[in-house]
This record gives structure tokens, sequence and C-alpha cells, in this order.
């Protein structure tokens, strides 16, 4: 019993004690505390020096936030416990809702920066679970020079103009200038022109001038605008100019009238240059082209000028001589003459000068030609002209009648390759005559030599299409060809294309219509007459296989016409043929028609030129030519020269209106569409009888075959062909 009172006792002393120690205060919210979770950054605004981002405390886990904001480093796998141990951060100043920003400045141009975001609680420091990467932008602007204005010999006017100012404050602006050779790298090594305006703000400008001085005459410069802000110096593109000569300008000299020992000229003042005029007057000689100090030239200075022209008067000259004349005006900067001129004094007979010949007034068969009475000698002149001539023994063949002391005549139909010789002259009333200087000039050639394909071949179709010409096929003499070659005219080359479909043949036809397609029909492998019937298509180089047509013939003609392609005449195991077959685009199909060409002929030529077809001259025991439209079923003949031959190919002149075409005498014959009028032309000189005619982009190009003799290409200019 005693035990129990003791063990009750000592539980109950300890429970006393037990009750006399206080409680410590306990948050029961740290007891479940974690670190806080934030968003990713997002991104504001990004300049050449700062970023400002935005980011969310998604969750404070138990704990307030005590700290937020964002840190940073340039090396995407930097650790964000270094950024913030390294002080790379910027402390966000408030946050409402959660949501807080913060800006990181004093940052670099064009640089990457990896950014989290951070939040820190009581228990622990939480970063954003991605990193986000923003670029500063470039903090330069951007400057271009503008046109240099007003140059002169030695100055210029230049002027900058400020595109994009960048970040940051303008700090100068200004020009650099160089004159060496190919600098194409200006910067401030070369000659530097800051713009310094006293009261002018260069922030607050848009574009700056300057007037450059002191530059040295006739010399290329280069030219560059820049401008400098707080992130460096930017500039963008070069310019050039060459300053000019800043001589004085004069215009053509002028002989206002001669006597046996004087000559009276003028001259008009056009710009004094860059400087003020310091002489001028004239300079004389026997010879041309005289200059100041130049042996055997005088110098007369005028001392009077109006309203830009001055004279002067030369005495003492020799009676009836040729003299030469120019006007000069002189600056600080130099001294420039006129043109020269040339006159004589006076003698019994005229005084008449043959104009230059200018090459560029030699065009389309004609050239223009002149001359200038100066006076009619001892009595007033009473005819005067120019003599013309293609025979050198025998000048005056042509003579042309002036009326005015200055004249000019065109001379037409002037044959090509030609030399002509032309000169002035002139009668007075007492019957003596003066002849200016006998001048000369050659005319274009007619025929001019292109580049031809190397291997030998006669017989074959051909056809033009965007403005290049195609041959297919041809007799090769040991055999026959399947090529396609097409002549490139701004190229001078032939290029070979995807040979014939169908085989090697010759003396095929072939026709374009005005969807662009290519119909090549018949032909002959030496022993038959072939059916084939194909289309090319240019775009693909490739061929079709297009339905035979019902009667092979070779030396036919075929032509596109509406929506048919005709087929007529050519040679079969019979023999010649006047028959005319039409295949039907739309319904895909060959007929025969009922109407026939006027003879049976084989070779030939069919033109079509509007809705109207021309065609004929081919071998036939009435060779003819006829015109025919609407239907064709009704040919109207055409009279023909007696001695054309047989041709073979034919092409129409839009220019001209003319289908010119080739016979088998080597002959260029004309047909003139609007009166049909028949002209002959020029022979070739050699003797292919097998020839092609095409027209390039307003050019003529004949093509000369022969099966085994080296082809030949030319282009045929008609209007040097008279």
């Amino acid at each position: 019993m005693k035990h129990l009172y003791l063990i009750l006792s000592v539980f109950i002393f300890l429970n006393v004690l037990s009750g006399c120690v206080d409680d410590p205060d306990m948050d029961t919210k740290l007891q479940n505390a974690k670190a806080p979770e934030v968003s990713e950054t997002e991104n504001i605004k990004v300049t050449a020096s700062s970023i400002e981002v935005r980011a969310s405390i998604i969750k404070e886990n138990g704990s307030p936030i005590v700290e937020c904001g964002i840190c940073w480093s340039e090396d995407k796998d930097t650790d964000p416990k270094d950024n913030l141990r390294n002080n790379r951060k910027v402390k966000a100043e408030k946050t409402e809702n959660g949501v807080f920003t913060a800006t990181i400045s004093n940052l670099d141009d064009e640089t990457n920066y990896y950014v989290y975001a951070y939040a820190i609680n009581k228990t622990d420091t939480a970063y954003s679970a991605t990193v986000m990467n923003y670029k500063t932008i470039n903090g330069v602007g951007e400057v271009k020079i503008m046109e240099p204005d007003s140059i002169h010999a030695t100055s210029v006017f230049l002027c900058g103009k400020i595109t994009s100012r960048g970040e940051g404050t303008i700090k100068k602006v200004g020009f650099y200038l160089s004159d060496e050779e190919g600098n194409r790298e200006l910067s401030d090594k070369d000659s530097t022109i800051l713009y310094n305006v006293p009261g002018v703000d260069i922030n607050k400008i848009d574009s700056f001038t300057w007037h450059v001085t002191d530059l040295k005459p006739e010399t290329k410069y280069y030219v560059r605008a820049f401008a400098e802000n707080d992130f460096g110096e930017f500039a963008f593109n070069i310019d050039s100019f060459i300053t000019l000569d800043g001589k004085p300008k004069v215009g053509a000299i002028k002989v206002d009238s001669t006597n046996y020992t004087s000559a009276f000229l003028s001259a008009i003042l056009e710009s004094e240059g860059d400087a003020e005029v310091t002489s001028y007057g004239f300079c004389w000689s026997t010879s041309d082209k005289p200059e100041i100090g130049q042996a055997g030239t005088d110098t007369i200075v005028s001392v009077e000028m109006t309203d830009g022209k001055f004279i002067g008067t030369i005495h003492d000259l020799e009676n009836s001589k040729k003299y030469f004349a120019r006007a000069y005006v002189t600056n600080k900067f130099g001294t420039t003459y006129s043109e020269s001129t040339n006159f004589s004094t006076l003698n019994k007979t005229p005084n008449i000068l043959t104009s230059p010949i200018d090459k560029a007034l030699i065009l389309k068969g004609s050239a223009v030609v002149g001359g200038e009475l100066q006076n009619g000698g001892e009595t007033e002149a009473v005819e005067w002209g120019i003599y013309w001539s293609t025979d050198k023994k025998d000048l005056k063949q042509h003579k042309e009648v002036a009326t005015d002391s200055l004249f000019t005549f065109t001379l037409s139909k002037l044959k090509g390759a030609t030399t002509h010789y032309v000169y002035a002259y002139a009668k007075n009333q007492s019957g003596w005559t003066g002849y200016g200087d006998t001048l000369s000039f050659t005319t274009p050639d007619i025929f001019t030599n292109k580049n031809v394909y190397s291997s030998p071949r006669g017989f074959s179709a051909a056809f033009t299409m965007d403005n290049q010409a195609y041959i297919v096929g041809g007799d090769m003499g040991n055999k026959q060809t399947d090529e396609l070659l097409s002549y490139v005219p701004e190229r001078n080359e032939w290029v070979t294309l995807s040979p014939y479909k169908e085989g090697a043949f010759s003396d095929m036809t072939a026709c374009t219509d005005a969807n662009n397609q290519i119909f090549v029909i018949g032909g002959t492998d030496k022993q038959n007459a072939v059916t084939f019937f194909s289309s090319y298509n240019i775009d693909g180089n490739s061929w079709t296989s297009l339905p035979a047509v019902d009667n092979g013939r070779f030396d036919a003609i075929s032509f596109a016409y509406k929506d048919s392609i005709y087929f007529i005449g050519g040679q079969d195991y019979r023999g010649s043929s006047d028959e005319i077959s039409i295949f039907d685009k739309t319904n895909n199909e060959w007929k025969t028609s009922s109407a026939k060409f006027p003879v049976a002929q084989r070779k030939g030529l069919a033109v079509v030129v509007n809705d109207s077809v021309y065609a004929g001259l081919g071998e036939a025991n009435q060779r003819g030519f006829w015109l025919a439209t609407d239907t064709l079923t009704h040919w109207d003949s055409i009279d023909i020269p007696a001695n054309i031959g047989v041709v073979t190919s034919g092409a129409y002149n839009e220019q001209r209106n003319s289908i010119f075409m080739i016979d088998d005498n080597s002959k260029i014959w004309e047909f003139k569409l609007e009166n049909q009028e028949w002209i002959g032309h020029s022979v070739l000189k050699n003797s292919m009888k097998n020839y092609h005619i095409f027209i390039l982009d307003g050019t003529i190009y004949i093509l000369a075959q022969h099966i085994y003799n080296p082809n030949q290409f030319v282009t045929y200019d008609p209007d040097w062909d008279n």
C-alpha cells in the first residue's frame, strides 16, 4: 500500500513540473510551406540598352513572397542561382494581383540575354521553369548620302539624310570624302567633313547639307555621309561625282563674210565656266584645228562682247586661199575652243564648202549630204549644189541643185556595200566654177554572215517561233537526219533540241498557228513518201504524234488557217499533186477538200497575212502565184515575173508589207501586197537552190542549204538592196 502512494506522489509531482513550462508560439501554416512558383518572363519592350519584361507569381505555396524580380546572363547555360549570387538581377518594385514587371538597363546592343523570373518566400527561392531569350536591338541608326548637287570645278553641295536615328543622342554628323580611285570603304581615314552650324541642334534635323570647296577640277570623288550616336558610328551608301573642268564653253564659230584679204567672224559664249572669263577671240591657220601658241597659228583678241556674242576681223590674208579658224575663250581653269571652220578668201571662182557627212544619217537606204555657199567669187553665184557618184573616175554621175546657201540633200535608194563620192560646186555669173572637197562614204552591207551549224544538209523543214528560227530533218547525202536545231539571234548560235519523234526524213513541211503550236507533216525516207504528222512543244522541248495524213507526200506546202492545218500539193508515187488535205484541230481528224489547188506542184511557198493566203511558185507545168481568202476554195491568180524560178520559202515583212522569197536561181524577190508589184533584188553569190527565209524581230535571215557543201546563213537588209 505504501508503494502505491509513492508512485502516485511521483506522478503528481512530474505533472506539476510540466505544467509550469510556457508553450512556444507555433505558425501552423509554415509547418507545410514550400518554395513558391513563378511564371516564365514575357516581353514588354526591348531597346538597344534595356529589356522590360513581366512575370506572374503562380503560387506562394504557404509562405508570403518577400522578393521577386528577374535575373539574367549572356550565357544560355548559366544557372539562375549564379545570376543571383553575382547580383545580375533586378527586383520588382511592386506586385499587383501576382503580376510584376522589371527592367534590365545598361545593356549592350545587338546582344542575346537569357532571362529568368525569380520569387523568394520565407521558405525558399524559385525560378521560372523556362529561360527566355531576348536580343537587344541595334542601337545605331542609318544615314545615307543624297545625290551631290551644284557640282563645279572646285566645289559641290553634299547632303546627308538621317533615315533612322537609332537609340541615344546624335553626337556628330558629317561626310567622308576621297579621290582615291576605287575607294569603296570610306571611313575616318579619309577626309572628314563635320557638319557644324552654330545654333543648329543635330538631334532635331533629318538632313544636313554642306558646301565643300577647294576640290580638284576633273576629279572623281567618292563621298559617304556618316553619323554617330551613343552606340557608335553609322553610315550607308557611297556615291561618287566628278568635278567639272571649270572651263568656259563657246558655241559654233560663224564666218559672217569674206573678201579678198579679210574674214569677219563671230561666236557665242555659252558659259563662263566656274570663273570669270579673262580673254576671248579667234585663232586661225592654214591647217585644221588651230590653237593658241601653235606654230603657224595667228590670234586676234576680241575686246567687246554683247549679250554673249563677240566678233573679230582677220586682216592681211592671201587672195584665194583656204584658212581654218576657231573661236576661243579663257578663264583661270584653261582655254576652250569651238569646232573648227574653214573659209576661203575671195577669188574669181565661187567659194563653196562640202559639209562633213554624218554617219548617223546613213540609214535605211539613204544618206544626207550637203554644203555651204560662202560667196560667188568676183560675181554673184547663179547655180550651186552637189555632184555625187559611185565611180571615182566619173564624179559627176548625179547632180543636185540647191536654192539656199546652206543646203542638204537626202540621197535615197542607195546601194549597200558601195562607196559614194560627194563634192559641192558653185557657178557664178562670170562662168567660173568653184568646188568643195571631195568626200566619200560607204553604205552598210546588204548581207552579213552569221554562224551556221557544222554539218551540211539540204531539204529541211523550217519554221519560226518567238523570234527564233528552227529547222528539222533533212538530207545529209549518205543519210537523213532527225535533228531539230534552233537559231538564237541574241547569241548568234544554233542549239540542238529534241530530235523529230517519227524518225529521220527530208522534204517535210512545217507550219505554226496562232496558239504557238508547231506542226510537221509528210516528207520522204528517200524511198517513199511518209504520212507522219506531229506537233512540237517549245516550252517542253517535246514531240507529240498526231493522226497521220491520209495520203503521204513530200515537198508539199502547209499553213495554219483559222482552226485548221492545210497540207497542199507535193509529190507521191503518182507524181506532183494538187490535193488539199485539211486537219480539223477541233475534231482531231483529216479530211480531203473537194476543191483542188490551181495546179499540181511540188515545193513552193504559202504565206498567211491576216485572212489572206498567198501560195504557189513551185515546180509545175504552169507555175503561178495565187491568193485565197475565207473558205480557201477559190484561188485568184496573180501575175508573176517571166524570169522568176521555183521558190521553196517565203516570209512576210510587216515593215514593208511585202513577202520576200528566193527562187532556185538564188535571186531574191519582193512581192508588195499593196499594189501586187514584184521587185527583183540581188542574186546570192552561192548557188544552193534550196533556201529558207526567216524574219526574226524585223530582220530578214536567209539559210542556204546543200547536201554536201557547207550551209550558209546571212542577214539580208532590203533597204540597201537597191
